[in-house]
């Protein structure tokens, strides 16, 4: 990708002379709050759409620059990371102790899993500046971003454009590790225009897992007349890493880069609301086996994804609100290991939500998934939640959900793998119930959700004895998922935060015969996460611990901390320390994790 540094180092220094125009303009001087990340964990839009800030957790802004998007999912219960090397570099992500190909990943709204493997979905092509809030949803719900999910679904929403404003940052750590970021916006009214860019590398932990990424990002904002808006989005990021066992035991190394393009526009007539969107995403994977023999073993993987989609909404004072969904997609790809192939989905959904009272509430849903190469399906979702008294709201919902096998799954194959033209999709019934309660000062609340998949032809690679070499792609029958969740959050004397969280999930294969399972299908997973945050005068200071546990496989307890004081009202300092006590752990079997790691740097906002 060597072609592509000059057109990086474009973008980094226009990115950096926006940051100086910015400061350089009276207007911009104002003392403007660096907005923290904010995370909305939504169980369902059914429960949560008539008090969406009951479940509103907002990451304090230090995590921005000291944590990547995978870390910051993996505080949520029920998200779990199993993560191939350290700042977002490669990571796996599972929900409700689903396969990482059963969990949606969107940007805008928009899916963009990737049609090769699920090792690619959070390949994200946006810097860390670019991204304003994470939603999470477990189970299903009437969003179309969510509604094919089989463990849940996660939607990164890019920042628009809004306030005139510039930050930079930098900062230094272990391994020589080093990253720079700035963002830039100039905005007036409803029209805007916002540029980020960030890169980051480090000469590595251990041997093969040095890495080298860059992303940049723009967005627009455009209205026309006081009825019609506009929105564009422009993503693209790069990775260079030590692949080191990542999926074999050679030191191999990989190379990705990642084009996402969105255009969304919204147009109110009288009570209805239609919104057009058309997208696209490329990505770009090379993979050498092993570095000492370059020529020996090369894959180079091409996907795409693009589509139209139109979203239509009419309220109704007391019969709530009426949803049409259209999206047209295509995906493909292009590769010297896999074939050339592409698929077209259609997907039309219906959705009916009455969430005006705030008593009692429902919706109700149905998707119609059209592919074609294998036949149509219908998804359907119900959910229902009831408040008897302001401080509590019991809730329900029942859905299914379905995921087609990917393209390694279809057609991947060498020494020790081998793929399934043959695979069936997989699908899904989810139920769920559980309660909220929140204070009546909103200082403190209290969640607990219990939920039971039962999943239909889920694909995992296995192999039936251990002297076999070959993992081969199957349809493992059924499995029965029963698993809870529980959080809590507290705020006190209006100075210290405290978010604490457990959840568990274990799984039942209905399957005639014993397997060993590559990506540790079946076991039971158990994961502890609590975080205290101290607001000072000077600055917030930050301690965390998660536990996990994956029966017969792994275990750790880690503890994290980040310090900061601020110089000024536009200059901060910060100092992140990774598993203080050094331990040695592994999300992934030969995949060891670094031990002690720290960065330093400073944060500036104009």
């Amino acid at each position: 990708m060597a072609y592509l540094y000059s057109f990086r180092v474009f973008l980094f220094i226009t990115a950096c002379l926006s940051s100086v125009f910015a400061f350089s303009c009276p207007c911009v001087c104002a003392d403007i709050e660096l907005e923290p990340i904010t995370v909305y964990i939504q169980p369902g839009e059914n429960i949560t759409h008539e008090n969406p800030s009951r479940d509103e957790d907002i990451i304090n802004r230090s995590w921005r620059e000291t944590s990547s998007i995978d870390i910051l999912l993996d505080t949520e219960p029920g998200v779990d990371i199993s993560r191939r090397g350290v700042s977002g570099i490669q990571s796996d992500m599972s929900i409700r102790g689903c396969g990482a190909g059963q969990v949606s990943v969107a940007i805008n709204g928009v899916t963009v899993n990737d049609p090769q493997t699920s090792h690619h979905n959070l390949d994200l092509p946006l810097p860390q500046f670019a991204v304003e809030n994470i939603e999470i949803v477990k189970g299903q719900s009437t969003k179309p971003w969510a509604q094919s999910g089989i463990g849940g679904s996660v939607n990164i929403k890019a920042r628009r454009p809004r306030d005139t404003q510039s930050w930079v940052f930098f900062g230094r750590g272990s391994d020589c590790a080093e990253n720079t970021g700035v963002y830039s916006c100039f905005a007036k009214e409803d029209k805007g225009v916002n540029v980020a860019a960030e890169q980051s590398s480090s000469e590595g932990y251990r041997q093969g897992t040095d890495y080298k990424q860059f992303a940049v990002s723009s967005s627009a904002a455009f209205p026309f007349g006081d009825k019609v808006s506009n929105y564009a989005l422009a993503g693209y990021g790069e990775k260079e890493y030590g692949a080191s066992n990542f999926y074999v035991p050679y030191d191999s190394r990989e190379w990705t880069d990642t084009l996402f393009l969105n255009w969304q526009s919204s147009a109110q007539i009288g009570n209805l609301t239609v919104r057009p969107n058309l997208y696209y995403r490329r990505h770009h994977d090379k993979f050498m086996l092993d570095i000492r023999r370059q020529d020996f073993y090369i894959n180079r993987h091409i996907t795409k994804v693009s589509g139209a989609m139109v979203e239509a909404e009419i309220g109704f004072d007391t019969a709530g609100e009426l949803g049409f969904l259209i999206d047209i997609c295509n995906q493909s790809i292009k590769s010297t290991r896999l074939v050339k192939d592409s698929r077209l989905r259609a997907s039309y959904a219906l959705s009916w939500k009455v969430h005006h009272n705030p008593a009692a509430g429902f919706d109700l849903s149905a998707r119609v998934d059209s592919y074609s190469d294998f036949n149509t399906r219908i998804l359907p979702q119900a959910g229902i939640y009831i408040r008897p008294y302001n401080f509590i709201k019991f809730r329900a919902a029942v859905s299914r959900s379905l995921m087609p096998a990917d393209y390694t799954q279809l057609y991947y194959e060498d020494a020790v793998s081998s793929g399934n033209r043959n695979l069936s999709p997989e699908s899904a019934i989810n139920y769920e119930a559980g309660f909220d309660i929140t204070a009546a000062k909103g200082n403190m609340d209290l969640s607990l959700t219990v939920f039971n998949r039962h999943t239909d032809n889920m694909i995992d690679w296995v192999k039936y004895d251990v002297s076999d070499q070959v993992f081969r792609a199957e349809n493992i029958a059924k499995v029965r998922t029963l698993g809870f969740e529980g959080a809590a959050s507290a705020f006190i004397a209006g100075c210290l935060k405290i978010k604490t969280g457990y959840s568990y999930s274990g799984s039942d294969i209905i399957n005639s015969r014993d397997f060993i399972s590559r990506y540790v299908t079946g076991r039971d997973e158990h994961k502890l996460f609590a975080m205290a945050q101290l607001f000072l005068p000077f600055g917030v200071q930050t301690v965390d611990i998660i536990y996990k546990n994956k029966k017969d496989y792994n275990n750790y307890f880690l503890t994290n901390c980040n310090m900061n004081y601020d110089l000024n009202r536009n200059i901060s300092l910060f100092f992140a320390v990774d598993n203080v006590f050094n331990k040695t752990y592994w999300d992934i079997t030969d995949s060891l994790m670094p031990g002690r790691q720290y960065l330093a740097g400073m944060r500036a906002k104009f």
